[in-house]
């Protein structure tokens, strides 16, 4: 309801699935559409922009590195078992970054892409006011100033706590 994700159907007449979620989700992020985001056909004049020699659909993890270095895209996989949680983090440089919430089913996953990561993580966690949410380890923050702060020093990429000592000055 909070329109945090966009969800492109890909299933096709007669119900087939095209299993190219991931590029519809991609091309969703890159050339977003003001009305019907959900339809592959707004997105069907795009297909040919980005590169995917090499790559299968449906598209597995291991390919992921391979289409960011290819497109200069990096991208983030983030996972739902009640909340969100971080499958996959870009930490590589790109000229754009997109953020992708990957849903299992029965057989495949489908991917969606965050339009709205804020969002997204506030409708689950019920919070009343908006917060802001670091993406490596979905801590939220009751502004966008203290988790810009806080990420630099997030665990989740560094691997340990920044630890930072006083300055000569600041130690009495």
């Amino acid at each position: 309801g909070k329109k945090a994700i966009i969800n492109v159907k890909n299933i096709h007449k007669k119900s087939v699935k095209d299993n190219q979620c991931f590029k519809w989700a991609i091309l969703s992020a890159i050339h977003p559409a003001k009305k019907d985001a959900q339809r592959v056909s707004k997105y069907k004049p795009y297909e040919n922009e980005l590169n995917f020699d090499g790559i299968e659909f449906p598209m597995a993890d291991k390919d992921i590195p391979k289409f960011e270095k290819m497109n200069n895209i990096g991208i983030s996989v983030y996972d739902y078992d009640e909340e969100v949680y971080a499958t996959r983090v870009c930490r590589e440089k790109y000229d754009r970054y997109v953020d992708l919430l990957r849903i299992h089913g029965d057989e495949n996953s489908h991917y969606c892409w965050i339009k709205d990561f804020d969002k997204l993580n506030n409708k689950i966690t019920n919070h009343k006011e908006r917060k802001w949410f670091c993406r490596f380890c979905i801590n939220p923050f009751t502004t966008k100033a203290i988790r810009d702060k806080h990420i630099p020093n997030c665990m989740a990429i560094n691997s340990t706590q920044k630890t930072e000592m006083p300055t000569p000055e600041k130690s009495h």
